[in-house]
């Protein structure tokens, strides 16, 4: 397949989508964000964003194995599909091939135009190579914001493209400021073998990322990821002094539901981290409505430091694996 665009320019590639609905006489009615790992979890971000602020457009994000065998039946013409992967994970070639089968208007992201993902695509956005401002993450984000800005006139993008521009220097200062905090993690949980990893709202994707891609995959830790409100509906039992805790607390919207699980901790948990998005730098550069879109993009690589420290203390790989790209699976 000859791609009919390959590059970063989110701007254009939704301008294009939106003429060509428009000669159909036709609008957008949903976009679908679909990954596997590590890239859902990145496009979590935009996702959140386009739920919470569009008022006309339904998405959704679905593991694409799962888009695959269950694909919406609201997927045709009118719908935006946006594919994730690094290099061309197998299942996520084959969701987008089932985008394109249903006539979506379809996005890859990926990491490079010679990636088999990039030549099983009609539609290519490349991401990486200067900081977080164009991870994967920062590309979802700015998807969003350009689908809320074309199709309904969202009055804060401007802000949110300004916010980019920033972003690199937050997350550098970021580091700095949450670092001693990390060594500290790495050598008071290095021993500990079972991992809770809470999160909500705009951090729900990146505490999935911690627990799945993190400690599961990159350290061999047990651990689960539990969204913040579903704590005290079952999880919550399992609680004890001894067990071992990570809370990404948001300062968005739902700062509340983290901020229960933080008055529980208090009473009947004795070993829990916070790594609390209101101490980003973020919040010093941006309003907080704004602000709160970015914390995946700038608590994604605070968390993974926090995980890298325990790494170094246990003189164990952030690469290493036990069963991937050795077997086939």
């Amino acid at each position: 397949m000859n791609a009919k665009y390959i590059g970063s320019d989110v701007h254009s590639v939704i301008a294009g989508f939106k003429a060509e609905m428009q000669a159909k006489g036709k609008t957008l009615k949903a976009v679908y964000f679909v990954a596997c790992g590590g890239s859902e979890a990145a496009l979590a971000a935009g996702k959140y964003m386009l739920a919470t602020e569009s008022k006309t457009i339904g998405t959704g994000k679905y593991n694409s194995n799962l888009f695959v065998h269950d694909t919406p039946k609201a997927l045709d013409d009118s719908c935006i599909v946006v594919c994730c992967t690094l290099k061309g994970t197998a299942e996520t070639i084959e969701a987008m091939r089932t985008a394109e089968a249903g006539g979506a208007y379809t996005i890859a992201l990926t990491g490079a135009p010679e990636t088999p993902m990039a030549k099983a695509a009609s539609c290519v956005i490349l991401y990486g190579g200067a900081g977080v401002a164009s991870n994967s993450t920062s590309m979802s984000v700015r998807i969003a914001a350009e689908i809320l800005h074309q199709f309904e006139g969202w009055e804060n993008y401007e802000q949110v493209i300004s916010l980019f521009d920033k972003i690199n220097g937050i997350v550098d200062q970021d580091k700095q400021n949450w670092l001693e905090r990390a060594k500290a993690f790495g050598r008071d949980f290095a021993k500990d073998e079972i991992f809770y990893v809470l999160g909500n709202g705009p951090l729900e994707g990146t505490a999935y990322s911690m627990a799945f891609c993190h400690l599961n995959e990159m350290q061999v830790k047990h651990a689960v990821m539990l969204p913040s409100g579903d704590y005290f509906h079952g999880p919550f039992e399992t609680t004890t002094k001894e067990l071992a805790y990570v809370l990404l607390e948001t300062n968005g919207k739902s700062r509340a539901l983290d901020e229960r699980v933080i008055r529980f901790f208090e009473r009947f948990a004795g070993r829990y981290t916070i790594i609390d998005a209101a101490e980003s730098a973020l919040y010093k550069e941006a309003d907080p409505g704004i602000a709160e879109y970015f914390e995946p993009v700038v608590i994604w690589p605070i968390e993974r430091m926090f995980v890298e420290q325990m790494a170094e203390v246990r003189g164990r790989s952030m690469d290493d694996r036990n069963y991937m790209w050795k077997f086939e699976y």
